[in-house]
Order: C-alpha cells, then structure tokens, then sequence
C-alpha cells in the first residue's frame, strides 16, 4: 500500500472518530431520543488463517438469473443453514472484508423473502464477512427513508464501535445481477452500485443519471457523519436520495459507480406502496437543501428503537419515527 493512502486511510478514521464524539455529544446536549446501546457484542470468532481474501475470489459466477419467487422462511433457513444468528457470516478459509447491509423497510416481507434468498449467496461468494440489518418503521405513519438510514446507521456504529464501517445502504427490491459488482467501500467517497435497472425483468435497463445515490450504495461511516447524514423532512416517496447526493457533491466527496459492464439490476416489479405517497413538500426541500445540510440530518434524529431481534436471517431493528404532524413546516 502506498504511504498516501495509507494516510489517507489513517486521516479519516482520526476523524471520523472525532465525529462519532460529537455526534453523542450533540444527542446528549440537545436531548435527542436517540437509539439505546444495544447489548454488547460477543468477540468475533477469527478464520482459520491470516490470510486475506482475494478481490476477485474464484467462487465468483459473474451474471446470474434471478428469480423473483418468495420462498417461505423455513425453506429460507434450510437453505441458508451456514448464516449465523442476527444474518452475520464470514468466511472461514480467509479473512474477508467487514460490511454492514443496511435495509429500510415496511411491509414487504415477500420482497424481503425474494431479496435474503439472493443476496446472501451473492456476498458469500464475494467472500465477505457481513451483516444484515433490516430497519423496519414502526406505525402506519407515511414512510421516512431518511430517518429509517440514519437510525440505522447509528445502531450499527454503536454495534461495531469502529469508525470506518462499511455501510451498504441497500433498497429490498434491488438485486445485483453480477457478482463481479464488488459490494467494498471506497475511502475517496461513496460508490453508487447500480449502474441501469431492468424494473420487472422486461429486458429493458434504465441507466442512473449522474449523481444519483439511491438504490444502492456503499458508504464509509466517517463519510456520512461527514454530510450529516440523510435529511429527515422527507416524507413520502422522492427526492431523499438526492438531497443526500447534494451533501456528498458539496463536501466534495467523490462519488463513484459501478461499471456498466457488472452493474446492473433488477427490480422487484411493484405497486407504490399506500403509505409511501409522493413527498408533497419534495422541491420546496430540494430547492432549501443546501441551507438545511447542518441543521437536518443526524444532528436532528429523533428516533427510538422500540424492539430488537436478531433473526436467523437478519438483525431486526423496529424504529418508532417522529410523525410529519409533528414537524413545524
């Protein structure tokens, strides 16, 4: 590894760390109704070596064909037998990279049945050492995605208690098609893995327009503490995404994608969901974003995780959010 790199690894892992600092500093002063320490964890058991796994390991297929049908959760536990408790595995013959897969979610378990089914071969033949957090909001309140990520990023900090992880914050009905599309996180910026979306499996690919950072994307930690996290004030379907892509455009940070010859996708073909209608204050927030950077983020979270379980398949996280009622527009 060449030394400015090397510094340059070391610089953000400084600084991200002075960040998660204040960050708690801020919830504590400020009263926010953060999430609670989760129970510590248990030591990680180490691999059979000290070898570290290969970018490109052999167990990669390239292209895959995916299908879309649900297999109920017995099916999915017999199949998916090496998975350990709270969706965490790595691999035993090399020490794999760490990632957190982070999934906001509601109310869709079949898509949730069709996503596990995939992905955890997917990363397992990348030779990952991973796990999964599904993020599910509490209520029959409209859908906040912004809320739902930054709960969930900071339950994972709290969990991992490391600075630089690896988040790859991950929507349920995307699926990569090439596992040649490395799920690793760059500490230059963000890395948009999608790179054209086939919705339904009808052959035709949308391509992302520039800047685009929804879907799927992976993300160091100290990066988003950096940008203060996704905006809170999006209700509803729209626009979240690209408000955060602005945070990342205005720290100039870079944000990459993946090549188009390994990053396509597929989508769960579906109806919007009935809670999750179109964001109504959507542009006046695009239009106030950059005034917003510092005061709406995660500095400003007021969440709470009202249950936790770890899940054969996945750790399970039940966030209560504040209500758009609540919010003085």
């Amino acid at each position: 590894m060449k030394m400015t790199r090397l510094w340059v690894m070391v610089y953000y892992c400084i600084a991200g760390t002075l960040m998660v600092l204040v960050l708690l500093l801020v919830i504590q002063q400020t009263k926010m109704t953060a999430v609670p320490v989760m129970a510590k964890m248990k030591p990680e058991i180490k691999p059979d070596t000290d070898t570290t796994c290969a970018k490109y390991p052999s167990t990669l297929v390239g292209k895959s064909k995916i299908h879309f049908k649900a297999l109920d959760y017995v099916a999915l536990k017999r199949k998916l037998s090496d998975v350990g408790s709270g969706g965490r595995w790595r691999p035993k013959n090399c020490i794999g990279k760490q990632i957190s897969v982070l999934v906001p979610f509601r109310d869709r378990d079949e898509h949730l049945r069709v996503w596990l089914n995939y992905i955890h071969p997917f990363l397992q033949r990348q030779k990952l050492n991973y796990v999964i957090f599904v993020v599910e909001q509490d209520g029959k309140g409209i859908f906040n995605k912004g809320q739902i990520i930054n709960t969930g990023v900071v339950a994972i900090m709290e969990r991992t208690k490391n600075p630089c992880t690896c988040i790859i914050i991950h929507d349920v009905d995307m699926m990569p098609e090439d596992d040649h599309n490395l799920y690793h996180c760059n500490e230059a910026g963000p890395t948009h893995l999608w790179y054209a979306v086939d919705k339904g499996s009808t052959g035709k690919y949308r391509v992302a327009y520039p800047d685009h950072a929804g879907g799927a994307l992976a993300i160091i930690t100290t990066h988003f503490l950096m940008v203060n996290g996704y905006p809170n004030l999006y209700y509803g379907w729209g626009s979240e995404d690209d408000d955060f892509s602005e945070r990342i455009a205005h720290h100039k940070l870079k944000l990459s994608n993946s090549p188009n010859n390994t990053g396509n996708y597929k989508m769960i073909l579906h109806q919007r969901d009935k809670l999750n209608e179109i964001t109504p204050q959507r542009m006046k927030l695009r239009r106030s974003a950059r005034k917003r950077f510092k005061t709406d983020g995660l500095n400003s979270l007021e969440t709470k995780i009202i249950k936790e379980e770890k899940r054969k398949l996945y750790t399970w996280l039940l966030v209560r959010i504040k209500e758009r009622n609540e919010v003085k527009w």
